[in-house]
């Protein structure tokens, strides 16, 4: 992605989520210049992730362990709801995460590889992205959870 794109995807983003919006994402991807040039939350950035209390980084391991229950489950509810629970308005689902083990630092690395070797064809997030909760931005989807949560038949 050049850099012309890079700025019409964070504008298309800004355009396309409320003021309000909390947005996950895998991290570095999309998401890490989010807060910057979309002016909207990311629940969790590899900047973000870099913490030295305590009580902090178990904040953000739980948090990276939301993000790789939702993205590889094939019954995402449970993330969802945990997600939601925790402000989270959006995600990011974008198709280049699927193309083999996501990358991310250890001990995140070693737990996504696990949990995407045994996620199945499609994870329920895939498969959302062709409902009406998700957004289409141009190669990536914007999922509203809360749409998802309201919408049982999607569960």
């Amino acid at each position: 992605m050049d850099r012309t794109e890079s700025l019409d995807v964070y504008a298309s983003l800004e355009a396309a989520l409320p003021p309000d919006a909390v947005v996950a994402g895998w991290p570095p991807m999309r998401v890490q210049d989010l807060p910057y040039l979309s002016r909207r939350d990311a629940y969790l950035t590899l900047e973000t992730h870099l913490c030295t209390h305590e009580r902090y980084a178990l904040a953000m391991r739980t948090r990276m362990e939301n993000l790789i229950d939702v993205y590889s489950a094939d019954d995402a509810r449970d993330a969802v709801r945990r997600l939601v629970d925790d402000g989270v308005s959006h995600l990011l689902v974008e198709p280049s995460l699927y193309a083999g083990p996501p990358r991310y630092f250890e001990p995140f690395r070693s737990m996504a590889a696990e949990a995407f070797s045994r996620m199945p064809r499609a994870p329920a997030v895939v498969r959302w992205t062709s409902t009406d909760a998700a957004t289409n931005l141009g190669g990536f989807y914007v999922l509203d959870l809360r749409a998802i949560l309201e919408a049982e038949s999607l569960l």
